[in-house]
C-alpha cells in the first residue's frame, strides 16, 4: 500500500481548510443533496464529500458509510488532491498503490474510487467529491464531465460560506475604523490634492472652536500656521505629482 504524499503547498492547504470553519460541522441538506444526486446518477453504493485534514479525510456528506472520518494515510482522496484533474482508480485490485489497503481487503471491499478535487477559494485542494463501488468500473468522458460539474457546486457551497464570513469580518474592521475615526481625541482627517479637507473627526471643532462648515468650506492652508505654510505648500505639490 502506498500512503498519499504531502502536496507542496501543504502548510498554507491546511490554513486554508481550516479557515473555512466547516471541519466537524453538522451534516447539511446542501451537501448532501448533491451526494444523493451524484450516487443516483452514477449508480454507486457509496458518495462523499471528504476533506483532508492534517491526518485525516473527514466526511461533510456521506452516502452508504456510517463513519465521519478516516485515517488520510489510508485515503484515496489524499492521492486526488495532488493533481486537479479526476483521480480514477478503475480497480484497486490491480493497482499497486491500493491493492493491499484495508478499504479494499476488508469491508468495505472497495474496487473503483473516482475523486474531483475541491478548491478553497484562494485555490488549495482542500478535498474532494468522490464515487466509490465495489466492482470495477470505467467512467466516459461525459460521466467525468458531470462529476466536475457537481464537484463546482459542492466547491461552491463551501466557498459561499467563507465569502459571507469575509464579507463580516471587513464590515466589522470597517466599523471599528469608523468608531475609531469619529471618538478619537486626536484630530484625524482626509484632505485631497485640491486642498480642501473631505473628513474630519469631531476633535477638529472641539478643539479649535471653528464649526464644520468653516473648516471644510475653505482650504486647509489657511488653518496652517502662518509659518508652516511655505513648508506645507511644497509639500502638498509634491503630493500632487505622486
Amino acid at each position: 500500500m502506498q500512503s498519499p504524499a504531502l502536496p507542496l503547498d501543504e502548510a498554507d492547504r491546511l490554513v486554508a481548510l481550516n479557515s473555512l470553519c466547516i471541519l466537524d460541522t453538522p451534516p447539511e441538506e446542501r451537501f448532501d443533496r448533491i451526494t444523493r444526486l451524484a450516487r443516483t446518477l452514477f449508480r454507486v453504493p457509496f458518495c462523499l464529500v471528504s476533506l483532508i485534514d492534517a491526518e485525516r479525510q473527514w466526511f461533510k456528506s456521506a452516502q452508504g458509510l456510517d463513519v465521519k472520518e478516516t485515517p488520510r494515510s489510508l485515503s484515496f482522496c489524499g492521492h486526488a488532491i495532488l493533481g486537479s484533474k479526476t483521480f480514477i482508480v478503475e480497480d484497486a485490485r490491480e493497482d499497486p498503490r491500493f491493492v493491499d489497503n484495508p478499504f479494499v481487503v476488508n469491508d468495505p471491499h472497495l474496487r473503483f474510487y473516482a475523486g474531483q478535487p475541491l478548491r478553497s477559494y484562494d485555490g488549495h485542494h482542500i478535498g474532494t467529491l468522490c464515487i466509490l463501488d465495489r466492482e470495477p468500473r470505467h467512467l466516459s468522458l461525459e460521466k467525468i464531465s458531470a462529476l466536475i460539474d457537481l464537484a463546482a457546486i459542492v466547491e461552491n457551497e463551501i466557498n459561499l460560506v467563507a465569502a459571507a464570513q469575509l464579507r463580516d469580518s471587513a464590515f466589522r474592521a470597517q466599523e471599528l475604523v469608523r468608531k475609531f475615526f469619529t471618538l478619537s481625541l486626536d484630530m484625524l482627517c482626509i484632505a485631497s490634492h485640491d486642498g480642501f479637507f473631505k473628513r474630519l473627526n469631531p476633535a477638529w471643532w472641539t478643539t479649535l472652536g471653528y464649526s464644520p462648515e468653516e473648516l471644510y468650506g475653505k482650504p486647509f492652508i489657511e488653518f496652517v500656521h502662518p509659518d508652516d505654510r511655505e513648508r506645507t505648500a511644497r509639500e502638498t505639490e509634491r503630493l500632487r505629482h505622486g
